[in-house]
């Protein structure tokens, strides 16, 4: 009989363990299709691109990215802006609006109010307008002049700026739509881009999840406070990173791709009063190509 030496021995059954738990933390992570043929989001993995049908609608849309909160007194004005273009027949499939509860001076709820903060609407705060930002403040498709982020006080009309992007033809067509997923449990949202264009640069694809008729205290103009003011679009969560995941594709006009992700609601959400909101954007300048919302079904 053969003797083993107990080290070799040791030695092998260290290999034997670890080569297990790798297998299961690789198993764990894998990205398993569906029965659909579609990919599920895990713990922050991201599902497979995949070719296309090119997308039917080439509607070059607009985000309005309005920066506010609770202790913002001046930001119920910008709210009845927002809505009274929102509810124009000539934007109506043109714009899709975002409130970002942010910062501790503007963000900080009132009262027993929830807090309607999230990470990912600081960091794009403190990125884009530092540590003294002033509320409200709008992005539109995070277009600049030059070299600075062009912002809006919305507290008066700003149709003109919306009408000078959706104007324009749109280098990216992009369309989105999510349903909840019985048998995984989570969201199941399907972005589908084509390109317009030649591009450059590359660019990415970012998710999030906003809700209507959020019933919190806020600040009035008239200095206030109305417990019963009722908060809409508001971001509740990202499914993908805050700056987007990558689009894989070629960078050339004619190129179509979709991908499908699925993730929890945010904790707290109705998903009734959700909805889903997809953008693409330049990867380098933050740019927004194009934007495109769908609800829950």
């Amino acid at each position: 009989m053969k003797h083993i030496n107990i080290s070799t021995y040791q030695q092998l059954i260290k290999t034997i363990l670890a080569s297990t738990l790798l297998f299961f933390a690789v198993s764990c992570d894998k990205i398993e299709p569906s029965e659909d043929g579609t990919y599920t989001v895990y713990s922050g993995a991201v599902g497979e691109w995949e070719d296309s049908e090119p997308v039917a609608d080439h509607t070059h849309r607009v985000w309005i990215e309005k920066y506010t909160g609770p202790r913002c007194n001046n930001c119920p004005t910008a709210d009845e802006v927002i809505h009274d273009i929102l509810n124009q027949a000539s934007y109506r499939d043109k714009v899709v609006a975002t409130a970002i509860h942010a910062t501790a001076v503007f963000g900080t709820p009132l009262g027993n109010s929830p807090d309607l903060r999230t990470d990912e609407g600081e960091a794009w705060c403190t990125n884009f307008f530092g540590t003294t930002a002033s509320f409200p403040a709008v992005l539109l498709n995070r277009q600049k002049n030059g070299s600075t982020l062009n912002t809006i006080n919305p507290t008066s009309p700003f149709t003109s700026d919306i009408d000078a992007i959706i104007g324009e033809t749109a280098t990216v067509a992009l369309a989105v739509e999510s349903h909840f997923d019985s048998q995984a449990g989570k969201i199941s949202i399907t972005s589908s881009i084509e390109l317009l264009d030649d591009l450059a640069d590359d660019i990415t694809l970012t998710v999030l999840f906003i809700e209507d008729s959020i019933i919190a205290t806020q600040k009035m103009p008239d200095g206030t406070e109305n417990a019963a003011y009722v908060h809409n679009h508001v971001l509740r969560g990202l499914v993908t990173d805050k700056w987007g995941f990558d689009i894989d594709c070629n960078k050339t006009r004619g190129t179509a791709r979709k991908v499908t992700l699925r993730a929890d609601l945010p904790e707290g959400s109705n998903q009734e009063n959700c909805q889903v909101v997809a953008f693409v954007s330049d990867k380098s300048s933050r740019t927004i190509y194009n934007v495109a919302t769908c609800p829950i079904q």
